[in-house]
């Protein structure tokens, strides 16, 4: 009898053993592809962040790129005339555009002592910056 009963217990035993293991294989599978579902998501969202810091580049390299066009415009007319009114001022057309041509000397070759003073540090600094933190 006793053999029976084991018999018994170790068919009862099977079976709640198999359906444990069917309970964990199913949960196992669920985990693993909702794993891989998070996953897929992250490097989406990875390339969505990428792709929208870039479109934020784009776009102010676009804009500040139409400030210079547009500054250099209005500079380049603002020297014609002030080259005009000195030459007029001068009588002399080569001292009045010489003048305008001096004064951009002079400013050349302090902005070249302000870039080498630190200015580059600063303006790449800001650029990483803007590269890595969007500000």
């Amino acid at each position: 009898m006793k053999s029976h009963q084991g018999a018994q217990h170790s068919e009862a035993d099977d079976e709640r053993t198999g359906a444990l293991g069917s309970d964990f294989a199913e949960f196992s599978q669920g985990m693993a592809s909702d794993i891989r579902t998070y996953v897929q998501q992250q490097v989406r969202l990875v390339k969505l962040d990428a792709s929208y810091k870039a479109a934020q580049m784009l776009a102010g390299a676009l804009f500040k790129g139409a400030l210079v066009l547009f500054g250099a415009g209005v500079a380049l007319f603002l020297s014609l005339a002030l080259a005009w009114y000195l030459s007029a001022l001068l009588e002399s057309d080569v001292l009045g555009f010489g003048a305008v041509a001096l004064v951009y000397a002079i400013l050349l070759i302090g902005f070249m002592l302000w870039w080498r003073a630190g200015a580059r540090d600063r303006f790449m600094v800001a650029r990483l910056n803007d590269l890595l933190h969007g500000e």
